[in-house]
């Protein structure tokens, strides 16, 4: 089920990533939604669209060079950030969209 395409993240979300990028992440972002929820999701609800859109963006920036922390010419060095910081990034993202929809609770739903 797609929940989201580049149309909506574009003319809905407002985000900057062109049609390519979106294509490149996406299937990431969507991995890692569906893992995050258990495959639960069955509806497309704002929440849902919107944290998605996010994550695409979260983990856009993550593989990017706008996640170069410092760069040096001379001696050639570049330091990127944490990708550990995009799973939390993208972890407080799914809990401000979804924490009061049961979609992130481990446990089984009886």
């Amino acid at each position: 089920m797609e929940l989201i395409d580049y149309s909506y993240y574009k003319e809905v979300y407002c985000g900057s990533l062109d049609e390519n990028e979106f294509a490149r992440i996406y299937p990431k972002a969507v991995a890692y939604f569906y893992g995050a929820t258990r495959g639960r999701i069955k509806e497309a609800a704002t929440n849902v669209c919107f944290a998605l859109c996010e994550l695409c963006d979260i983990f856009y920036e993550d593989i990017s060079r706008e996640s170069i922390q410092s760069e040096s010419c001379d001696g050639y060095s570049i330091h990127y950030k944490e990708s550990e910081n995009a799973y939390s990034l993208a972890w407080d993202v799914l809990a401000t969209y979804l924490e009061t929809s049961g979609y992130l609770y481990g446990g089984n739903l009886v």
